[in-house]
């Protein structure tokens, strides 16, 4: 009895331990499960451990369930990591060709701009950026097509060199009067164009070691179209923070101006020449009538009227020697003897005779400059300097003044300078005698020639200088300088 007991209760407690399992299995055996006889619900009760084939198939179901819903979720996930891809790699893509694009030069690239997000705002930034590339291009396009119309149209040759001297610019008059044509200069080395006797002075300019300055002015004579020609130029280093882009050459043919100058001056010249010669000749005339009608009636002072007459004539003769003296000294090129000079005792030298002069003027003599020398030649600057101080002596009569001279120094064109300064009190310049004042023959004075001023300027350019004449700002007074190179 003992162990019918306890068998059944071990019966009891195995029925109870797995019926949640044999409740399943009714679940899922569906509504025949409900009427399955006593038996059978008996059987569903035993254990699944006592049933191996039941139990590796539950599992390989359950398996089989997991399996397909982690196939599912990992088909979902690519199939939307595709789809946000496709949305962000697309723009991308079209945004990268469109880069492209820009950089071969087609500026009417236009990204789609119907997305609000990221992407969106990035196509939006695009165009905007493509439209003022577009905008700065045709700008630049049509500054570039102003410039050359300028460059072909301009009377001026022009031609420009890169660092290596190679020829990238060459205009339509440069064409004309350098006798070369543009497309066999462009992309050749400058130096090699002038070995060929092509426009060779001006190439030659060209070289990278023709001239370490940065800019330079100058006249040269060439040989164009069978004829000699004289032309300016003027050549620019093209250089910015210490880097050298190439160098642009502006010339001009001024031959035909030059020569039209030239006979434009003769005619004046000859004009003041005549007029020059006609003031002695009328009194020389006046006087030998005088005398031959005394001679003929012989009147009782007729050795009065002769002795007049004869010293008349000789007084207007030397003038007519002076006229000549200077005009040949006008046209003749003066030999210089240029040599360091010592400012102090040369300026004070010049000025010391017109400190005690007859025409009421104080003359002071300010500064000169000690230990500074200036290269020029010696007569040449007493000249000029005697010259400019008769002047200012000859403006202050009758009244008088004061007549101050000082020597400073100055710099020009990164070279050295010494003004020799001579500013009087006199009533000043009227703005059309100061515009004629170096013309040759144009005089203020009724016993002047007219070519001092001339000759000054003259020389003072053959010594590397200058004379400047002017009118003194907000006060009465004339200002005369004379500009020296400084040789120290």
């Amino acid at each position: 009895e003992r162990s019918l007991v306890t068998e059944r209760a071990g019966s009891y407690a195995f029925q109870v331990a797995y019926l949640p399992v044999a409740l399943w299995q009714s679940q899922a055996g569906g509504a025949s499960a409900t009427v399955a006889p006593a038996a059978t619900r008996g059987a569903l009760a035993v254990p699944l451990l006592f049933r191996p084939e039941s139990y590796s198939l539950e599992v390989q179901r359950a398996t089989s369930v997991i399996l397909g819903v982690f196939a599912l979720l990992l088909a979902a996930t690519i199939a939307l990591g595709l789809v946000v891809a496709r949305g962000v790699f697309e723009p991308l893509r079209e945004l990268v060709a469109g880069t492209r694009r820009i950089s071969r030069g087609d500026f009417n690239v236009r990204l789609r701009e119907d997305r609000g997000d990221e992407v969106g705002i990035v196509a939006t930034a695009f165009n905007e950026m493509t439209e003022r590339i577009a905008e700065s291009q045709r700008a630049l396009d049509e500054r570039r097509r102003y410039l050359e119309t300028i460059l072909e149209n301009i009377g001026a040759g022009v031609i420009s060199t890169d660092p290596d001297g190679r020829v990238r610019t060459v205009n339509s008059a440069a064409e004309r009067i350098a006798g070369v044509s543009a497309a066999d200069a462009l992309g050749r080395a400058a130096v090699d164009i002038a070995r060929s006797g092509v426009g060779t002075r001006i190439f030659e300019q060209l070289d990278p070691a023709a001239g370490a300055s940065p800019f330079e002015t100058g006249e040269l004579e060439i040989e164009t179209g069978g004829r000699r020609a004289t032309i300016k130029y003027m050549r620019t280093r093209l250089e910015t923070e210490g880097r050298h882009f190439g160098t642009v050459f502006v010339f001009e043919d001024l031959t035909e101006l030059i020569q039209s100058k030239k006979l434009s001056a003769w005619v004046e010249m000859a004009r003041q020449i005549a007029h020059e010669i006609k003031n002695p000749l009328t009194p020389i005339r006046i006087s030998t009538q005088f005398m031959q009608r005394a001679y003929e009636q012989r009147p009782a002072d007729f050795e009065r009227i002769f002795k007049e007459g004869t010293e008349t004539i000789i007084q207007q003769v030397d003038v007519l020697k002076r006229i000549a003296g200077e005009f040949s000294s006008f046209g003749r090129m003066q030999h210089l003897n240029m040599k360091p000079l010592d400012v102090e005792p040369l300026v004070r030298g010049i000025v010391s005779p017109y400190v005690n002069n007859a025409s009421n003027v104080r003359v002071t003599y300010e500064n000169g400059l000690k230990d500074a020398h200036v290269t020029a030649d010696a007569e040449a600057v007493r000249k000029i300097c005697a010259n400019l101080i008769e002047n200012a002596l000859e403006a202050m009569e009758p009244a008088g003044g004061e007549l101050r001279v000082r020597c400073e120094e100055m710099m020009g064109n990164r070279m050295a300078f010494i003004r020799i300064v001579f500013r009087d009190s006199g009533p000043g310049l009227k703005d059309d005698v100061a515009r004629r004042l170096f013309e040759p023959y144009f005089s203020t004075k009724t016993t002047g020639t007219g070519l001092g001023l001339a000759i000054c300027r003259t020389l003072s350019r053959e010594m590397g200088g200058d004379v400047t004449i002017h009118n003194i700002p907000g006060e009465p007074g004339v200002e005369a300088a004379l500009t020296l190179r400084r040789a120290d």
